[in-house]
């Protein structure tokens, strides 16, 4: 029986190499390795990544408040008196990461101020800008602060991976149009 088999794989090897020809083999794999489907642009991901971000802040801020329990210490005036509490003023650590994070977000501001902005661009660090003053607010009531703190720091990432994606975009705009005019 086994010399039988052995005797057909031995007359019918030519059709085997047919069949499973190497280079048609490899084309079909590649074909299937192919990019399908929709690209996504980047400015299209980052845009989204900060509309994501902003809900989320909105959401933790909405959060804070509803959680927070303590009354405010009332003026005469009868107008709650709570003052915005900067990172800095927390010591130490707290004061070394709002330090780095500034610097970060206006060396990338004054980049920015080399290339021609669209407005709706910069609206979204309005929006994360005034957030942050809210969350400046809630760290000056006394109320869970380590959550506070927490999201004023993802607040400066937000900003900061903006600004990133927004020049990195800007710098590739302006190669594209160096190159065309070239």
């Amino acid at each position: 029986m086994h010399e039988h088999m052995k005797k057909w794989i031995d007359e019918h090897r030519s059709e085997f190499d047919e069949e499973f020809n190497a280079d048609r083999v490899w084309l079909g794999i590649r074909e299937e390795l192919k990019p399908q489907g929709k690209v996504v642009s980047v400015r299209a991901v980052w845009q989204w990544s900060a509309v994501a971000a902003v809900a989320v802040l909105i959401a933790l801020t909405v959060m804070f408040r509803l959680l927070s329990h303590q009354e405010p210490v009332l003026a005469e005036d009868k107008q709650p008196q709570i003052r915005p509490v900067e990172l800095s003023e927390m010591g130490g650590e707290l004061a070394e990461v709002e330090g780095y994070y500034v610097s970060q977000v206006n060396l990338y501001m004054s980049e920015l101020q080399n290339f021609e902005v669209d407005e709706d661009m910069l609206s979204e660090l309005e929006i994360l800008k005034t957030e942050f003053e809210t969350l400046k607010q809630e760290l000056g009531r006394g109320v869970d602060k380590e959550r506070i703190i927490e999201a004023m720091i993802d607040n400066y990432r937000f900003r900061l991976e903006i600004l990133e994606n927004m020049l990195e975009e800007l710098k590739e705009k302006s190669h594209e149009k160096k190159n065309t005019l070239a």
